[in-house]
């Protein structure tokens, strides 16, 4: 079965079903156990990832789901962070959806109104993670499961619970021929879902505990929409060429301050870092441009040159599309990631785990570009450029704490 046709069936059936007795059903057992035969949902790790689908527990549920929990994270729909396919209750569409347990504000927030503490948590990941763009119809707006119902408040918890999310229409479905789509949809989410778990600092009930203690809903809000339209400082410049790449540096621990602990201000940090980002960047995007048009074979695919990561997001594991020539002067796509710092040179940086990977499939075509200033002041950044990053760096599992290699591979 295609993923699509379990999605219709469960979307042009359910209503009908549900009139009928709950046990031993046959579409209750479908939605159940269908998607372990199903390829885009089977072929994920099973050792990372755990698979759960449910149309009621004794009952029918108003709200049919499947799960993607990674396991680090939780295994269950009512904690944590997780993929959820939500059905709606008039049965027009379904939702991918990164969600939230509402059971675990229910429990510990009964008195401090648990609705709201969803929604704070929903608004702040919304506001302060860089990687999440309205693309492809991806958009972090709220979600409506038309349940017009009293009798379970699940379906609200799930509303507000949702962090990022896309819609499809059951004519959105019956349009589709294969599961292309939506299997690029879910490796879309799939590399949301891993950012967001990489920038947890400890286990999710602290950092919801960080959360709601300290974050107003109205600044929040007021953040997501000045998200969209951040501007970067167009006085930064990047210097003409290269610098060469530092192989003497070492990563280094953390200095022991004895019992003295100060709390990272974890919001301030993503949002200084997403707007350095992007000026790195675009910065970036104009030294591909102006060496392109310089060259007589390059200069026909300065048109070609992409900004993947606002264009299509971060989920590429790059932030360019760019060209070189080869050895044998043929023309090659250019893979290339931004890391900028305001600090110096002999600052480490970070990747991802799906950077990384991206870096080792595609090898020499990948590049990282290092951007760092001499002075934090400095209207201008320096640069240095790693070919094949994957075998040329050293790296500290942390997300990847990063430093050029001592010795560099041709």
């Amino acid at each position: 079965m295609l993923f699509k046709d379990y999605l219709l069936m469960v979307l042009t059936n359910y209503q009908t079903e549900k009139e009928t007795q709950y046990s031993k059903n046959k579409l209750a057992d479908s939605i159940r156990n269908e998607p372990l035969s199903i390829d885009i949902i089977s072929n994920l790790d099973s050792t990372k990832y755990k698979i759960s689908a449910s149309a009621g527990n004794g009952q029918w549920a108003v709200i049919p789901w499947l799960s993607i929990y990674d396991r680090k994270i939780t295994e269950s729909a009512q904690k944590g962070y997780y993929i959820v396919y939500l059905f709606t209750a008039n049965l027009s569409g379904v939702y991918l959806s990164l969600n939230q347990g509402y059971t675990f504000y229910q429990k510990n927030y009964a008195r401090e109104d648990p609705k709201k503490k969803i929604e704070l948590v929903s608004k702040y990941w919304q506001a302060n993670l860089p990687f999440l763009k309205d693309i492809n119809g991806f958009n972090s707006n709220k979600i409506n499961l038309n349940y017009k119902g009293t009798g379970t408040v699940l379906p609200k918890g799930y509303e507000l619970g949702n962090i990022f999310s896309k819609f499809y229409s059951t004519n959105d479905l019956q349009k589709m021929s294969t599961d292309k789509a939506l299997s690029q949809d879910l490796n879309y989410m799939i590399t949301v879902y891993q950012e967001l778990k990489e920038s947890l600092y400890t286990i999710f009930d602290k950092v919801n505990a960080h959360i709601v203690k300290g974050q107003s809903l109205y600044k929040l809000t007021e953040k997501i929409e000045n998200k969209k339209s951040k501007s970067v400082n167009k006085d930064m410049i990047l210097i003409e060429n290269p610098t060469q790449i530092p192989t003497n540096l070492e990563i280094t621990k953390p200095k022991n301050l004895g019992n003295t602990k100060r709390k990272p201000d974890y919001i301030n940090n993503l949002e200084r870092n997403t707007k350095q980002g992007l000026e790195g960047e675009e910065l970036v995007i104009k030294n591909q441009i102006d060496i392109l048009s310089k060259d007589s074979k390059l200069k026909e695919y300065v048109d070609q040159i992409k900004h993947l990561s606002v264009d299509e997001g971060d989920g590429a594991g790059y932030d360019i599309l760019s060209f070189k020539k080869d050895t044998k002067n043929e023309i090659l796509e250019h893979y290339i990631e931004v890391k900028s710092t305001k600090s110096g040179i002999e600052t480490p940086f970070f990747m991802s785990s799906n950077e990384l990977e991206v870096a080792r499939t595609k090898g020499k075509q990948y590049s990282i570009y290092r951007l760092y200033k001499k002075h934090k002041n400095d209207t201008e950044f320096n640069y240095y450029i790693i070919n094949d990053p994957y075998n040329n760096i050293q790296k500290e599992p942390s997300k990847y704490k990063v430093l050029p290699s001592k010795k560099q591979k041709d």
